[in-house]
């Protein structure tokens, strides 16, 4: 109860993905599990060590946590924005590449 957040840090590989997750779902889990959850800090999950210059592998892996976030989502009417998360990342990643290699 010391902290205002919580950052689990992920690398892009698989193995540390499954490892996200399931923290992610221990934290959902304790929040049900306390007796006033709006006092348990906020919980991040940010990507770590990632390069600038993404592979098709790390952008497919990125791309797949975000679809799988907004699948997830508890509010269905959230669910059919995947494609465009995914779009919107796409196209960062593009710019991003340019602004890099410039």
């Amino acid at each position: 109860m010391l902290a205002d957040h919580i950052v689990t840090p992920v690398m892009l590989s698989t193995s540390d993905f499954d490892v996200g997750g399931q923290t992610v779902d221990w934290f959902r889990q304790l929040a049900a599990r306390v007796d006033d959850a709006s006092a348990l800090p906020r919980h991040h999950v940010v990507l770590n060590m990632v390069d600038p210059k993404t592979t098709k592998a790390d952008a497919a892996l990125i791309e797949s946590a975000i679809a799988l976030r907004k699948q997830a989502d508890p509010n269905p009417l959230m669910r059919p924005h995947v494609r465009r998360m995914v779009e919107a990342l796409e196209e960062a990643t593009d710019i991003l590449n340019n602004v890099l290699a410039a």
